[in-house]
């Protein structure tokens, strides 16, 4: 019997071309054991190589950018606050910075436990739904009870109040709004990914299945039109409601793009194999192998770099398109307050991406915890640190308020 199993293993090897077989060391992780296309690819025929990072690291090292990032606005607050707004400033841009390298690394974090099966549609989903809801409703909170109310106070009246916060808006040099909840631009998304990807189980069976996929204008329709008021508000052709400003996106629109690209990736992948006689059942087995999380990864890092190019070209045609319709100059000056205005829009933003392309060649979705209690700890200690540094850094400000009323 063994004699005849070598032999048999023999022939196998010998029908596989020599670049297709599975090589011990160097790149070895990375080949298949016996070459397949990817679609005849099984847990047998699977790469050894795994990720190093899980969608609990990206989610980790999302929320440490954005307690960073708050504790730089709120530093400026409190700068602003003691009359030394210019002391820090490199120190807030730099903490600033990473931002916007948040949002895709939650997204891509929350695609992870919905594709390793940790997680589902509706839980990420109503989770950044209601977190978003959460953010909404703490700044309404804190915007009535006390800034209306302390601006109220200072100024004599509440109209004052509203007229001093219109005319702050509408400044030369400010956007004419903030946009601060990125809960907002993680449901859309996952609303784009749901729509694109998900497989309805009982209703939009058979052609109404395009109906389903039609919802994917709703999300789209959403960003199009905050992208449109930010940009309207920036060029002070409208001054937006404070109201309004906990809804607005804050994702670049070029990301956005690149976010529909990548969810269509995995919807064209589950079509090649049902053209080659699959089943879903098939495409979803295909899913939890290394191979295709390696091979999403790859595709991911590339997205990033095409994308971040198309963002710098954007950038700078609109620029040079906004000095052209409002007949300013060409001089540096003028230039880079044109890139400014573009970027206040979001524009120029996805191009900071390519610093985590690195790290997403180590991020394997497949990679899971047992733990899963460390996984809602996350996103609690990320919140509990941005309320201690904002409570630590707004009462400082009052404290140098208060100083100079005296």
């Amino acid at each position: 019997m063994d004699e005849n199993k070598n032999v048999q293993t023999t022939e196998s090897e010998a029908e596989v071309p020599a670049e297709g077989r599975h090589k011990k060391g160097g790149m070895g992780i990375f080949k298949l054991k016996v070459w397949k296309p990817f679609y005849e690819v099984k847990a047998e025929d699977d790469i050894t190589y795994q990720g190093y990072l899980s969608y609990r690291h990206l989610k980790a090292i999302a929320w440490l950018l954005i307690v960073i990032a708050c504790y730089g606005s709120a530093l400026a607050l409190y700068d602003s606050a003691a009359g030394q707004a210019s002391k820090h400033t490199s120190l807030i841009a730099i903490m600033q910075f990473g931002k916007e390298l948040s949002v895709p690394l939650l997204l891509f974090a929350a695609f992870a436990t919905i594709l390793n099966g940790r997680g589902n549609y509706k839980k990420v989903i109503m989770t950044n739904a209601g977190i978003a809801a959460a953010l909404s409703a703490l700044f309404f909170i804190v915007y009535y009870r006390f800034i209306v109310r302390g601006g109220t106070a200072l100024l004599g009246s509440k109209d004052d109040f509203n007229n001093f916060v219109s005319e702050w808006l509408n400044k030369p040099e400010k956007p004419g709004f903030m946009s601060f909840n990125i809960f907002i631009d993680l449901t859309l998304c996952t609303l784009v990914f749901f729509f694109i990807n998900y497989n309805p189980k009982k209703h939009f069976q058979g052609k109404l299945i395009y109906v389903f996929r039609g919802f994917t204008l709703i999300p789209i329709a959403y960003e199009t039109a905050s992208i449109c008021l930010k940009i309207l508000a920036s060029n002070h052709v409208i001054t937006l409601p404070v109201q309004i400003f906990p809804f607005l996106t804050t994702k670049p629109p070029v990301s956005f793009l690149m976010f529909l690209f990548i969810a269509r990736y995995f919807k064209s992948l589950e079509h090649r194999f049902l053209k080659h006689g699959k089943t879903h059942e098939d495409f979803e087995a295909y899913q939890q192998t290394n191979h295709m999380s390696f091979k999403f990864s790859r595709f991911l890092v590339i997205a990033i770099v095409i994308f971040a190019v198309i963002d710098v070209i954007a950038t700078i045609a609109l620029a040079i398109l906004h000095m052209v319709a409002n007949n300013t100059g060409t001089t540096q000056e003028e230039l880079t307050s044109a890139v400014e205005i573009v970027m206040s829009w979001g524009f120029g933003d996805t191009a900071r991406m390519i610093l985590i392309a690195p790290l997403l060649l180590m991020f394997s979705y497949t990679k899971t915890h047992k733990n899963k209690l460390i996984d809602l700890a996350v996103p609690l200690a990320g919140v509990a640190l941005i309320v201690i540094v904002y409570v630590d850094k707004l009462f400082g400000a009052v404290c140098e308020l208060l100083k100079k009323m005296e």
